[in-house]
């Protein structure tokens, strides 16, 4: 595993293999530490992160970096909160 410590509430890679689920980084954890754990495909976050990248560009070329953050973080925000409905 890698030596870099993902922050709390961090996304990082991950494979399951023989009904393990492997992270790709250390993690902060104390051995038998209990987790929640979101799943998310490799091609369901492509596929989010697409129609993110979709809704900015489709906004006028006027914004700013900062207001183009904005969106990026409400738009990650709403992807969350439709992933935690289902």
């Amino acid at each position: 595993m890698a030596s870099t410590v993902p922050a709390c509430g961090d996304v990082i890679p991950a494979v399951f293999e023989d009904g393990v689920l492997k992270p790709g980084k250390a993690l902060p954890l104390k051995n038998r530490e209990h987790v929640h754990i979101a799943v998310l495909p490799k091609a369901g976050w492509a596929q989010a992160l697409g129609a993110l990248l979709r809704r900015v560009h489709a906004r006028p070329s006027a914004l700013r970096p900062r207001q183009i953050e904005d969106e990026i973080r409400l738009a990650s925000r709403e992807a969350r909160r439709s992933r935690r409905r289902r």
